[in-house]
């Protein structure tokens, strides 16, 4: 059995989180090296992740909240965009699908800035 993410590009938008974009059943979303990189799941090769065991940020908007708490998976984290981009993400191996997620929140960070964009997520 497969693990598989859900989740929000959350924005902040005058000190409020909003549920920007959904990250749900997409094809290619399934990329263990993208999960152990930031999150440390299925992190079979050590790698030593960014954002492991956060839990859902405490100012994660209602809709987001209500979305990954609903489910029932064992793993909840999040990690800004200023983290990803800051952590060579542009030299590591992902499918398509993590390329163009990141790609997206990088233009996203253009307009709304870097520590406002951030991926919540949610892995069962």
């Amino acid at each position: 059995m497969g693990t598989d993410i859900t989740g929000f590009i959350e924005v902040k938008q005058m000190d409020v989180w909003r549920s920007f974009v959904l990250i749900d059943d997409m094809p290619g979303s399934r990329d263990y090296h993208a999960f152990a990189f930031f999150f440390g799941i299925r992190n079979t090769t050590n790698i030593q992740a960014i954002a492991a065991n956060r839990g859902l940020p405490v100012d994660a908007s209602q809709r987001t909240q209500d979305a990954l708490l609903s489910l029932d998976f064992q793993s909840r984290t999040w990690i800004a965009w200023h983290e990803i981009n800051e952590s060579g993400w542009q030299n590591q191996a992902f499918g398509p699908y993590w390329w163009f997620l990141l790609h997206m929140m990088e233009l996203i960070s253009e307009e709304y800035q870097s520590d406002n964009v951030r991926l919540v997520a949610a892995f069962g």
